[in-house]
C-alpha cells in the first residue's frame, strides 16, 4: 500500500514539474467544434398561418417567408428582416424609409358634446 502511494505521488509530481510535456502528452489541442446542427429553426404564429420566420440560432439573423407575387408560379422566398436592437437602429431604419404622416387630431364634438368615453360631472 505504501509502494502504490509512494508511485502515485511520484507520478503526480512527474505531471506537476511538466513531464507530460517533455514526453509530448501534454500539448492541448483546439477543441473539436461540434456540428452545427438545429442551427437554423422555422418558426410560425399559431394565429396566423402566413407568419413563417426563419431564425439562425447562432447570429440571431431572421428571415420572412414572402411569395414572390409578380414571378411566375408565386415562389417563395427568404427575405432578411431587419434587426432594432438600438435606438441608433430604428433611427438608421426610419432615415432610409422615412415615416408617415400622423393624421391631424380630430376636432372636438360640436354643440358643447362631450368626447365619447370622458366622464361626466354630475350637476351640483
Amino acid at each position: 500500500m505504501v509502494r502504490a502511494l509512494v508511485r502515485f505521488a511520484g507520478v503526480a509530481a512527474f505531471i506537476a514539474v511538466g513531464g507530460c510535456d517533455r514526453l509530448g502528452m501534454g500539448k492541448v489541442s483546439e477543441p473539436v467544434k461540434p456540428p452545427e446542427i438545429g442551427r437554423y429553426v422555422i418558426v410560425h404564429s399559431p394565429q396566423v398561418e402566413r407568419d413563417v420566420i426563419l431564425l439562425d440560432t447562432v447570429t440571431g439573423k431572421t428571415w420572412s417567408r414572402v411569395e414572390l407575387s409578380d414571378v411566375v408560379d408565386e415562389p417563395v422566398a427568404w427575405e432578411p428582416m431587419p434587426q432594432l436592437n438600438t435606438p441608433a437602429d430604428l433611427a438608421a431604419l426610419t432615415a432610409a424609409h422615412g415615416m408617415k404622416a400622423q393624421p391631424p387630431p380630430k376636432a372636438p364634438p360640436a354643440g358643447g358634446q362631450q368626447w365619447p368615453g370622458t366622464p361626466t360631472t354630475p350637476p351640483n
